[in-house]
């Protein structure tokens, strides 16, 4: 095991459970032995059975804490209290048995100077030393580390005013001091002793409960164990002798459960009925006796007293036990007290959060329910957020949004109750969260997609303008150049420069269309197919006062992008051949839906197509479109009765 700071301990586990294990036995020796003097006459203080058998409870729950924790002073701190007190009833019993015989041996003032006052420290420890260092074993601030040393300067201050002042005179009838101590040392270490134990007893059970009111879970808990083992361990000093066993053993078992299975027990709920039955008991007992005597005074005879009594015991019971109910729970439950609230804090804290939302909104819900551990993991198992540690078992409740299984809420210890219904009300915000979140991470994937797709788009239309554009126009310009030269005297070579300067523009044209086919319309980027078409024909003059009417219908589902761009092109294509060729009245766009294909349809009633229709780059154009995705074109003109129709079938899952 190594310690936090990664250096190796000193001691290791092994080690410390062995030493745990013989102080365990020393003290079991030390109990034997004063139990076998029991029977001596001359033992006076006398060994009492249940005293041990108490003690013997406490030994198993330090030996316990000590075993599952080695470096947690609080189980060595009981096991020194059961060695302290069982040394007290050996070494007192066996010093009454040699100063009795009036041939004392050697050593015997020593082992009755130790009688005097070992019994102190393992009743004093528990209430001044150990709740500074419950329930880590440490002292984790500065305010209880003084504490911690004013309790074990306080306890040694009042055992060396027992062994100097008071001597082992007080066990053993005839033993006198060798020595006579001034008077004022006494004092001094009484006054001094008891001033420094005052503040550490007070102090570190002040410093518990406010721990306990500000703590989370498990730490809340473990502080509630011990409060309520303190109760009746404090309560026995001024109690009987049986009182004082039964409070001893409770206290042990109490501090031993806290530190490894304080949910062992709901202790909530013992502390929770506690408090609320105790004062409303109290509040209705005060209340009948208090109108009982002031009627009584009035009535002496009669159930007048009672009846009044009860008359105020019933107005008054359900105001107090409510408001007693609600400060209970939330003195002890905290926020738990009151789930919706809990639920509110969390969401609007999840709503607040910018950076790193999740682990946010994971941390509030934990702060709510007092989970020392909680995580979210996806659904394949990947954990997104967490906060704190596991060290027990786990829990997990499901995470949905949208009918969709997102992942699971991990949480430990397992929760009832309102941190049931707490994490219940929370986990669709944390699977909204987590959906947003991942539908963002989707958005951002196809951002960069479109953003590594334009670059490449880019970086393709400029070497196409540069590699065969350019060349082009760069050849126009000389060719225009020769022109200038050779007009001057030589026509003939001037007209055949200029026819290949021709050729060179329509080829440049061409390619410039080519390029520009290549790009996806940007009129489909922003609206419906519909809406586009209506636009380029408002365009081209269509409904306008020298132009064709025009009509679209579109009886279409939504078209992917693809079918959506051929359709766009094509349509696009027949509208510009029927502005510039047709000097028709009417132009009529149709798309219907035609079980897995899309059939256009593009009218007019003008002159039809000539003989050189073939010879120019529009219908060619459309006819490739059409093919190319998988489709069929066909071109339908009747000059004699007036009009073309361009009919146009494209499959859905065409490529573009």
């Amino acid at each position: 095991m190594t310690q936090a700071s990664g250096s190796e301990p000193l001691v290791g586990d092994g080690v410390l459970r062995a030493a745990a294990t013989t102080t365990v036995l020393t003290a079991a020796g030390c109990g034997v032995a004063a139990l076998l003097m029991e029977g001596d006459p001359a033992v006076s203080t006398g060994t009492n059975p249940m005293w041990l058998g108490c003690l013997a409870v406490v030994a198993a729950a330090g030996l316990t804490v000590a075993w599952a924790r080695p470096r947690n002073a609080i189980g060595w701190l009981l096991l020194l209290c059961v060695l302290l007190q069982t040394l007290s009833l050996v070494t007192s019993s066996y010093a009454q048995i040699q100063y009795a015989s009036g041939h004392p041996r050697a050593g015997s003032f020593l082992v009755a100077s130790i009688a005097e006052w070992a019994w102190f420290p393992s009743l004093v420890l528990p209430v001044a030393v150990l709740p500074s260092l419950y329930p880590t074993g440490r002292t984790e601030t500065r305010v209880r580390r003084i504490l911690v040393w004013a309790g074990v300067i306080g306890i040694v201050g009042f055992c060396a005013e027992m062994a100097l002042v008071l001597g082992p005179s007080d066990l053993v009838e005839g033993l006198h001091l060798p020595y006579t101590a001034p008077a004022w040392l006494g004092t001094v270490l009484v006054v001094s002793s008891a001033a420094l134990l005052f503040v550490a007893v007070v102090g570190g059970l002040v410093g518990a409960f406010v721990r306990m009111l500000r703590a989370r879970a498990p730490e809340r808990q473990q502080l509630l164990w011990l409060l309520a083992a303190l109760v009746p361990y404090v309560a026995g000093y001024f109690g009987t002798i049986v009182q004082t066993e039964l409070a001893y053993a409770f206290f042990g078992v109490a501090v031993a459960v806290g530190v490894l299975r304080y949910r062992l027990l709901d202790i909530h709920l013992v502390v929770r009925r506690a408090l609320f039955y105790v004062p409303l008991i109290a509040v209705v007992a005060l209340a009948v006796a208090a109108v009982s005597t002031a009627v009584a005074r009035l009535s002496p005879s009669g159930p007048l007293p009672l009846l009044g009594a009860a008359a105020v015991v019933a107005v008054l019971v359900g105001p107090v036990s409510g408001w007693l109910r609600r400060t209970v729970d939330r003195f002890v439950l905290g926020d738990r007290a009151d789930p919706l609230s809990a639920v509110g804090r969390v969401a609007a804290h999840g709503e607040a959060s910018e950076d790193d939302a999740l682990t946010s909104l994971l941390a509030a819900l934990a702060e709510a329910v007092e989970l020392p551990y909680a995580a979210v993991l996806d659904d394949k198992g990947k954990t997104l957020a967490t906060v704190g540690l596991s060290t027990q078992p786990t829990e997990e409740l499901e995470l949905r949004a949208g009918g969709e299984h997102l992942g699971v809420l991990r949480h430990a210890p397992p929760v009832d109750g309102a941190g049931r219904r707490i994490l219940v009300a929370l986990a669709p915000h944390i699977a909204t969260l987590l959906r947003t979140q991942r539908l963002a991470a989707e958005v951002e994937v196809q951002r960069r997609r479109v953003d590594v797709a334009t670059h490449a788009e880019r970086e393709r239309i400029r070497s196409d303008l540069h590699d065969s554009l350019g060349p082009s126009l760069s050849g126009i310009a000389l060719g225009l150049q020769a022109v200038d030269v050779a007009l001057v005297g030589d026509e003939p070579t001037a007209r055949g420069i200029l026819r290949r300067a021709r050729e060179e523009a329509d080829a440049a044209v061409r390619e410039v269309r080519r390029a520009l086919d290549a790009l996806g319309p940007a009129a489909l980027d922003r609206q419906r197919l519909d809406e586009a078409v209506r636009q380029a024909a408002d365009r081209l003059g269509f409904d306008g006062a020298r132009g064709p009417t025009f009509s679209c219908d579109m009886k279409v589902r939504v078209l992917p992008p693809e079918v959506a761009e051929v359709a766009y092109r094509i349509i696009g294509e027949a509208l510009h051949n029927v502005a510039r060729h047709a000097r028709a009245s009417e132009c009529a766009v149709s798309l219907v839906d035609r079980e897995g294909h899309i059939h256009v349809s593009i009218r007019d009633d003008g002159v039809g197509i000539g003989a050189d229709a073939s010879r120019g780059m529009g219908m060619p154009s459309m006819r490739r479109r059409a093919h190319a995705s998988g489709g069929t074109f066909a071109v339908l003109s009747r000059p004699e009765t007036s009009g073309t129709v361009v009919d146009v079938d494209l499959p859905l899952g065409a490529p573009a």
